[in-house]
This record gives structure tokens, C-alpha cells and sequence, in this order.
């Protein structure tokens, strides 16, 4: 039998672990820096910005929920209508961003199911594209490129 003093030692030890593992489901240094109406939430990797010549390259994470989730979805089953998106979870991609020309383009997408396992990847320059006020992207330009 276990004494009073094992048992909160060990629920105390489980509790540290949980708190531990539980602070980013995803394994990076993800800051938050957008969230939807819908509860969609934005985040990029602090620690994978890299900077060179005026331009950021970054990895950022969609996780869509609701009816968020669905349009995107069905937006992506379009795009790859032979593969199956029915367990899909988040998706990453990285960004690359031109901070003084106010542009910015998608380098790679990588979309993942609920055990983090890829779906589908999808890699390649794409073109630069302005960006446009208040949209998502000129609000990650905003905190990457200071």
C-alpha cells in the first residue's frame, strides 16, 4: 500500500509532466499571432525565422475549427480531390516574406492528420504576391519583420 506521502509525490511528479508536455502540442516555439471569429488560430515558429537581405522566411501552423474547418476543407479537397482529408488536423507552411517590398509568397505546405502524420506536401516558389492590409499575412509581416 502506497503512504499518503508516495501518492502526492506521484501526483505531484504526474501534474509537472502534464504541464510540461502540454504547453505546445505541436513541438515548437509557436506564438500566436492570430485568431478567427470562428476560434481559427494562426501561429508561427519563433524559432524558425530567418533573416536575410530584407526577407523572412517562417513556418507557420493553421489550426481551423467549425465552419472554418469545413471551408478549408472542401477548399483543399479541390485542390487534391484523390486524397483523403477526413482525419486532417493543422496545417504548416513556410512563408516567405520580403519586408521591404511588402510581398510575400508560400515556399511549402504540408498538411497533417490528428497523429501529426503528413497528409499531403506540396513544395515550390510560389509567386510574390503583395500583401494586402489587414489580412493574416501583412499581420505576421508586421511581428516578424520589426
Amino acid at each position: 500500500m502506497l503512504s499518503k506521502k508516495n501518492v502526492i509525490s506521484t501526483i505531484v511528479t504526474l501534474g509537472i509532466i502534464f504541464l510540461m508536455s502540454s504547453n505546445n502540442v505541436f513541438g515548437e516555439n509557436l506564438v500566436n499571432y492570430h485568431t478567427n471569429k470562428d476560434g481559427s488560430n494562426f501561429y508561427y515558429d519563433k524559432d524558425s525565422t530567418k533573416r536575410s537581405s530584407g526577407k523572412v522566411k517562417v513556418w507557420t501552423i493553421e489550426k481551423h475549427e467549425g465552419e472554418s474547418l469545413r471551408r478549408y476543407l472542401n477548399l483543399i479537397q479541390q485542390i487534391h480531390p484523390n486524397i483523403d482529408f477526413s482525419n486532417y488536423s493543422y496545417t504548416k507552411a513556410l512563408d516567405e516574406i520580403d519586408c521591404n517590398e511588402d510581398k510575400a509568397r508560400t515556399l511549402s505546405i504540408i498538411h497533417y492528420n490528428l497523429e501529426s502524420k503528413v497528409i499531403t506536401t506540396v513544395s515550390g516558389e510560389a509567386p510574390w504576391e503583395h500583401l494586402v492590409p489587414e489580412t493574416i499575412h501583412n499581420e505576421l509581416k508586421r511581428i516578424v519583420c520589426k
